[in-house]
């Protein structure tokens, strides 16, 4: 049976996932052979701008740098039985996070 192939999300073969390829390698010490890397010049830029005042340039720069300092946060999904109304209680929550909705709530009206 030609063309078949392997189940759908079944891997067969090739590299394994997460293997650099000569290219990346090459790029990797390049940068590392200069003595800075791309990232480093973000948060440099980004601490230069912080430090003048301009949070707006600097906002750009953590913006940009972000993603190679901290993990991407996966997102969640509640689901609820066909046709049921989700719900929650507040008496589940900690009596310290309800003094503090209290009082935000509160001292806007």
């Amino acid at each position: 049976m030609a063309g078949k192939g392997s189940p759908k999300g079944v891997k067969q073969g090739g590299r394994k996932k997460g293997t650099p390829n000569k290219k990346n390698q090459e790029i990797v010490q390049k940068a590392l052979s200069v003595g800075i890397t791309p990232l480093e010049v973000m948060l440099m830029a980004m601490k230069d701008a912080y430090d003048k005042g301009d949070l707006k340039e600097a906002s750009g720069f953590a913006k940009d740098a972000a993603p190679y300092c901290h993990a991407k946060l996966a997102s969640t999904e509640i689901k609820n039985p066909e046709g049921e109304t989700f719900r929650t209680s507040a008496a589940a929550l900690p009596a310290p996070l309800l003094k503090a909705l209290d009082e935000a709530i509160t001292s806007k009206y």
